[in-house]
């Protein structure tokens, strides 16, 4: 169980450039989501 963590992380290293697995870098790991500039303006007034 301890070694599973790592092997999680060097997965992740290894699908993010990968397009056809973005998927389960995504999955396996945490995206934060980005907003457009419009969103944010909005949001301060």
């Amino acid at each position: 169980m301890f070694l599973f963590i790592p092997v999680i992380a060097v997965l992740k290293i290894i699908f993010d450039p990968v397009e056809s697995l973005k998927f389960w870098s995504i999955t396996l790991g945490d995206e934060e989501k980005q907003q457009n500039k419009l969103g944010n303006q909005a949001d301060r007034t």
